[in-house]
C-alpha cells in the first residue's frame, strides 16, 4: 500500500509542472473540481502505483476524459511508480497543442521577471 505522503508528492509534482496547485482530499467530495489540481482548463489525475499492469491505462484515461467533459477540461493522467523516476502524461493526441500550450504558460509564470 502506498503512503499517503508518497501519493500527495506525487500529485504535488505534477501540480507543479502544469503551473497551478494540489487539491487535498479525495476528488470525489469535492465542489469546485474532482481533478487532483486546480488548474482552469486542464483534468489532471495523478495515478501511483507500485507496478502497471498493461491494460491498466485505458479505463483510467476513458474515466478522467469522462469527468474531464463534464467540467470543459482537458483530460491529463500523470503516471508515476513507486522508486521510478520516470513520470507518463497521458493526453489524447488531439489535446497535445493545448497541453503544450498550457506547460508553455506553467514555466513563463515560474520565471523572475526581466531586469530593466
Amino acid at each position: 500500500m502506498t503512503h499517503s505522503s508518497t501519493w500527495k508528492r506525487a500529485e504535488r509534482l505534477a501540480a507543479r509542472f502544469y503551473g497551478t496547485e494540489r487539491l487535498p482530499g479525495s476528488g470525489a467530495w469535492r465542489r469546485i473540481t474532482k481533478s487532483d489540481t486546480m488548474h482552469e482548463r486542464l483534468y489532471i489525475e495523478v495515478k501511483l502505483r507500485d507496478h502497471w499492469p498493461k491494460t491498466g491505462v485505458w479505463p483510467i484515461f476513458r474515466d478522467a476524459a469522462e469527468k474531464a467533459k463534464a467540467e470543459g477540461k482537458v483530460p491529463v493522467v500523470v503516471m508515476r511508480e513507486k522508486g521510478s523516476s520516470l513520470v507518463l502524461h497521458v493526453v489524447a493526441q488531439g489535446d497535445i497543442d493545448t497541453l503544450v500550450g498550457e506547460r508553455e504558460c506553467s514555466k513563463n509564470r515560474d520565471e523572475p521577471p526581466p531586469k530593466e
